[in-house]
């Protein structure tokens, strides 16, 4: 009988800890990028194909040593592109300055694209 009843009391444990695992009584980051989504490597991907030098990554943290905060920049062709938010991983700060990058050069290009399809139709006319 002592086996049935530790069966019970092993998944009572176990739910008891995993609800109180994540509980985390600091701050949480302000921000976290999505897990599925890999910026850093779409930046790398977009600057290689447009035949740029690769991206620059600089880091900075403030606060105490047990609550640091970071915030990225990263280097892009001569020009710098920050982390909107602080964040607690420097991982996490680097993906927020290349999404920040990458959205920004993306979004360029599809506007010089729009501009060239424009000046065609002129052209044409």
């Amino acid at each position: 009988m002592a086996a049935a009843t530790a069966e019970p009391l092993a998944v009572a444990v176990a739910v008891a800890h995993t609800a109180t695992a994540g509980t985390d009584h600091s701050p949480a980051p302000l921000h976290t990028p999505p897990p599925h989504c890999n910026y850093k490597s779409k930046l790398q991907e977009y600057l290689q194909q447009a035949n740029k030098q690769l991206p620059i990554y600089c880091t900075k943290c403030k606060g105490e040593h047990h609550q640091l905060k970071f915030k990225s920049t990263v280097m892009v062709d001569g020009e710098e592109f920050s982390s909107t938010f602080c964040h607690r991983r420097v991982k996490d700060a680097e993906q927020d300055a290349a999404k920040v990058a990458y959205d920004t050069l993306l979004e360029r290009k599809e506007t010089e694209t729009d501009d060239t399809d424009v000046f065609e139709l002129i052209d044409q006319n």
